[in-house]
Order: C-alpha cells, then sequence, then structure tokens
C-alpha cells in the first residue's frame, strides 16, 4: 500500500508539472517527484523480494537512474552512463538514505554537468568488507566554488549532507577533472525508520 501511495503521489506531481507554464516550478515540482520515485522504487524492490533485508542495491541503482532519464526527458544534452557497481545488498534503513543519495548526485550530474553538449556520468558503488564507498563521477562543467559539502546553499547537497548523518558517512568532494562526489559508510542492520530525510 505504501509504495501504491508513492506511486500515486509521483504521478501527480508529474500532472501538475505539465500544467504549470512556470519554468521554476516545473523544476521544482520534478526534482520532488524524482525523490518520491526513489523512494518508491527501492520499497517496491523490498516488496518483490519479500524482505526488508537484502535489497539487491546494484539493480536498484540501475533503475533509479531509467527512471530519472525517463522524468528529464526535456533535456537538450544527451547523457549517457557507465555503471561500475559491485554486488551489495542493503536492508530498507540504508537503502532508502542510499538511493536519495545517489538521486540527488545523479540528477545533479545529468541537468548541470554538461548544459550545452553531452557527456558521460560514472555511477560507481565499490565494497571492502562491510566498507561501501558509492560515487558519481563526471568530467563537466564542475561545482561553483561557493558550493560546499560542509556549507551547503542548495537543497540537494542539504539533503545528501543530512543524509548521509542517517549512515555515519563520509562525503568525499573532488572538483580536479568536473565533479567526482564520493560517499563513504559502513554496511550494519540498522534498526528503525529509514526513509526519513533528516530536515529539522
Amino acid at each position: 500500500m505504501f509504495k501504491n501511495n508513492l506511486a500515486v503521489i509521483s504521478g501527480l506531481l508529474q500532472l501538475e508539472s505539465f500544467q504549470s507554464e512556470n519554468k521554476h516550478t516545473q523544476k521544482i515540482l520534478r526534482n520532488t517527484q524524482l525523490r518520491i520515485q526513489t523512494m518508491a522504487t527501492v520499497h517496491e524492490m523490498f516488496y518483490q523480494s519479500s524482505s526488508f533485508n537484502n535489497l539487491r542495491f546494484e539493480n536498484f541503482v540501475e533503475n533509479m537512474v531509467e527512471a530519472i532519464q525517463a522524468i528529464l526527458t526535456n533535456q537538450t544534452n544527451q547523457i549517457t552512463f557507465e555503471f561500475d557497481v559491485e554486488p551489495l545488498e542493503l536492508n530498507i534503513n540504508q537503502a532508502v538514505p542510499c538511493g536519495l543519495i545517489l538521486n540527488e548526485l545523479i540528477t545533479n550530474a545529468y541537468k548541470h554537468a554538461y548544459p550545452e553538449s553531452g557527456g558521460e556520468v560514472e555511477v560507481s558503488i565499490e565494497t571492502e568488507g562491510k566498507k561501501v564507498t558509492m560515487g558519481v563521477e563526471d568530467n563537466g562543467i564542475g561545482l561553483l566554488e561557493r558550493i560546499s559539502i560542509d556549507e551547503p546553499m542548495t537543497l540537494g547537497f542539504t539533503l545528501i549532507k543530512n543524509l548521509s548523518k542517517q549512515l555515519n558517512a563520509k562525503i568525499l568532494l573532488d572538483r580536479q577533472l568536473g565533479t567526482n562526489v564520493s560517499v563513504q559508510f559502513t554496511k550494519e542492520d540498522k534498526k528503525g525508520a529509514g526513509s526519513s530525510m533528516g530536515i529539522s
């Protein structure tokens, strides 16, 4: 039922976006739709697996990218994705914040890395024991110098910072060649709700 409700909300946001003539409003609605779609996808995959402890996160990543591409079909730039994703099972309380973080990073790269041309975005997940490193990398125009993880000035990076706290994760930002953001955390069986964005 929960995943169905999320799907309905996502659909309503899409309809509102289509009907709005204000570009800024359209952007806000699409971004919100993507975040809700990410949570819906996570829950749907858990329901399909009949377990809240073993989401195959590598499968989720490609599903999420397909959803982002479908929603942002009016982008003029042509973005291709490369995946270097190792097998990883997460429970729901880590999968939801991980999914939302990846959604923000991938959406940001999709929309801003190559504003006037096409390009490639690489999504990676590496595991070493219980240590997990997720990364999204492009060789586009790069982030503005005023944007930082420690003092985020956008909603997207504010979400990333707050969601990373739920994972006790470390965020690394490399601006040398385009933008490379990686999130490092320890896989564990976290208890309690995992879908909160942690915004106070």
